[in-house]
């Protein structure tokens, strides 16, 4: 219901971890049984010591431990645990088999999808009613058409789509390989709908952490919210570049506002699948001991984009802040956006014998020209912050609910009031004004739809009382009226490029 509603929520939590997963054995839980119990504080002390940045190698458990200072209760075993790992970083940790599985989720992969018909969209999620294109899928008919994210389709066949659920309107719109439908759309800012029949294609089938688009002509645009799928991520990006290049597409723009990271090998195959000098240094892992080991860039095959704008904020850490880091050191992209986390540290996952996880950090990470950011993190070439506006009723125009809104008799400030609330909601689709126009109708109706009330032609009562008791429940939310840093990313992309 309330698309443009936003709370800010950082959660680094453990998926902040480069993450080199181990081969695992038997999921055990931490052993009742004591003489287990000391071989695994031993076997958690022996990978401290030969793995941990900060660990000079040294035996950590206090000399003669016996199997009779343990109990099933398992007191002693966590008192010496916290004494192992009190000196760890921030990013270091032990954790039961239960607990990582549950933040990880367990191991195995699952089946292999099916094969995906249709016209290439992804519905809003965010909504409980009607249709809003939320992503469109590469070389689907509605990216084609030229289709945006923001769209509203209004019919699919004839079948009014706007108090259907997503559910129901995601069905009208499969079909058969080669079959067509055709839909009425809405476009933001529009005043009436257009039609546009579209064929049935084979769709690919996407990561949920990478999508992406042609923004506008000649500009591509690819979010990465995570780098969690190593072999799926890497193939949806190759395949965002390939039908990117076949677009005629000469710029790219790479979000990763928010992501906090995941595997570092996928990150390094995504950087040579861009520009780069065979065998240059991407980024380095260092010891404790000063050793290095660099990534370097092998050439992959794939389509050079002319310029690169990367979108960065304060969520972006970790394998994030490698690739971005890596082409702004490199001179091939320009950062926009916000000061990045600033973790610029690699850990191992050690699956131990009880089956439960110790995670150490081993490594340092070094940019070409940065070096180590760990703390610090990447300074944005362009900084801008996002726009984030706080709720504040108080601050819309009154809206008295004890009287209907009538088209043309109504006062114009009763209409701008209505459509404030409807806009902040995402149903106005064009600019709030005093005017009870297209634009006002539409999204009146779409709302009211939405809540199975009457459809009028104007703002009724009862319309208007539960509209405003939306708006009060939501005092104090913070949400995007726009996105300014994608915005301004636009605008230096549509300067033609020096040289």
């Amino acid at each position: 219901m309330f698309r443009k509603l936003r709370t800010r929520v950082l959660c680094l939590a453990l998926t902040l971890a480069l993450l080199i997963l181990l081969p695992a054995p038997s999921a055990l839980a931490v052993p009742k049984d004591p003489a287990k119990q000391l071989s695994l504080l031993q076997e958690i002390d022996r990978l401290i010591a030969q793995h941990f940045i900060e660990s000079g190698g040294e035996l950590m458990l206090p000399d003669g431990l016996t199997p009779e200072d343990f109990d099933e209760k398992l007191d002693r075993f966590f008192d010496e645990l916290d004494k192992l790992t009190e000196g760890f970083d921030d990013w270091s940790w032990f954790a039961e088999k239960e607990l990582y599985d549950m933040v990880f989720g367990p191991e195995g992969g699952g089946e292999e999808p099916e094969q995906l018909y249709g016209i290439g969209i992804l519905l809003d999620p965010y909504r409980a009613y009607g249709a809003y294109i939320y992503q469109l899928l590469p070389g689907g008919a509605a990216e084609e058409a030229g289709l945006l994210p923001g769209d509203q389709i209004t019919s699919v066949d004839g079948v009014d789509t706007r108090a259907l659920t997503v559910v129901d309107i995601a069905a009208l719109l499969r079909g058969g390989l080669g079959t067509a439908t055709t839909i009425g759309v809405r476009h933001p800012g529009a005043l009436e709908d257009k039609e546009y029949t579209l064929t049935r294609r084979a769709l690919p089938s996407l990561p949920p952490y990478v999508s992406g688009y042609v923004i506008e002509d000649g500009v591509g645009y690819i979010s990465i919210t995570s780098f969690n799928e190593p072999d799926l991520d890497v193939q949806a990006f190759a395949l965002f570049m390939d039908h990117f290049q076949k677009r005629g597409v000469t710029d790219l723009i790479i979000d990763l506002r928010y992501n906090s990271g995941g595997f570092v090998q996928e990150t390094h195959e995504i950087l040579c699948l861009l520009d780069g000098v065979q065998g240059e240094t991407l980024f380095s892992f260092v010891d404790r001991d000063g050793g290095k080991i660099p990534y370097t860039y092998t050439e992959m095959g794939q389509w050079s984009p002319e310029r690169v704008i990367i979108l960065v904020n304060e969520g972006s850490a970790s394998a994030s802040e490698i690739m971005a880091g890596s082409l702004q050191d490199r001179g091939l992209a320009t950062l926009v956006g916000t000061q990045t986390f600033g973790k610029a540290c690699a850990q191992l996952h050690f699956v131990l014998s009880s089956g439960d996880i110790l995670s150490l950090t081993q490594y340092r990470i070094e940019l070409p020209e940065t070096g180590n950011y760990h703390g610090a993190g990447l300074t944005p070439d362009v900084e801008i912050e996002l726009e984030i506006v706080t709720l504040d009723v108080s601050a819309l125009m009154t809206l008295d609910t004890s009287r209907a809104i009538l088209p043309g008799l109504s006062p114009g400030s009763r209409t701008l009031a209505l459509e404030q609330r409807l806009k902040l909601l995402g149903y106005f689709l064009g600019e709030p004004d005093e005017v009870f126009d297209a634009y006002t109708l539409h999204a009146l109706n779409c709302f009211q739809m939405s809540e199975e009330l009457a459809v009028t032609t104007y703002g009724s009562v009862q319309t208007l009382e539960l509209l405003e008791a939306y708006i009060e429940q939501v005092d104090g939310y913070e949400y995007l009226p726009e996105d300014n840093q994608l915005d301004y990313a636009l605008e230096m992309l549509r300067v033609p490029a020096q040289g």
